[in-house]
């Protein structure tokens, strides 16, 4: 496993109309359409932090809406692979729908629940996996860069040190999925790991 960050990649020509805006086909809809609407209103990701892992200040507590298959509201939306790139806030969003899907499905079977934190002070974390016994980890989605990456790095370490003493000895790891092609350990201790790695091994 690599250690170090790699230089990001050159980032895409910006354009002239986001996604969300713009229509990728003679018979497409932009997004807002109800086909979206319904894709991404199926599958409400739980904001209900456990009491245990409460931090001291209120949390926020209302779902947070991901697609149930990003692929479906892609197919739905025509969008084809260059618009995704030029609209990296629409592709943003998306992986992050698959990366939270993919966290449940292997959580699934362990006995695990997702849930997504967001607390007063405005700190959030995209993915808790918490299992039955207790023990727990935290996860960002970000689809790349350096700077993206040092950011969702020090929400989960803000995130740790708001838990109590107990929880903080029972969390296993603290994780930033990326869209890149390697995984490795920063020297902070948080896991950069490739979504492709994210049930390696």
């Amino acid at each position: 496993m690599a250690h170090g960050q790699r230089p990001p990649p050159g980032r895409p020509r910006p354009c002239r109309r986001p996604l969300h805006q713009r229509q990728t086909g003679r018979t497409a809809r932009p997004i807002g359409h109800p086909t979206e609407r319904r894709l991404r209103h199926a599958d409400p990701q739980d904001l209900t932090i456990p009491p245990h892992l409460r931090s001291k200040v209120r949390l926020r507590v209302q779902p947070k809406w991901h697609f149930v298959d990003p692929s479906l509201a892609t197919a739905a939306l025509r969008a084809r692979p260059d618009a995704l790139l030029d609209d990296l806030d629409a592709f943003d969003l998306l992986f992050e729908s698959l990366a939270v899907r993919d966290l449940r499905i292997y959580a699934q079977p362990l006995g695990g629940t997702v849930y997504h934190y967001r607390d007063d002070s405005g700190l959030q974390v995209d993915a808790i996996v918490e299992l039955g016994d207790g023990r727990w980890s935290a996860f960002e989605v970000k689809l790349g860069g350096t700077g993206n990456i040092e950011k969702a790095s020090a929400s989960l370490r803000a995130l740790k040190a708001k838990v109590s003493e107990q929880r903080a000895r029972q969390l296993s790891t603290l994780n930033v999925v990326t869209a890149g092609a390697e995984s490795y350990t920063r020297p902070d201790g948080v896991n950069a790991i490739a979504l492709g790695h994210l049930f390696a091994g």
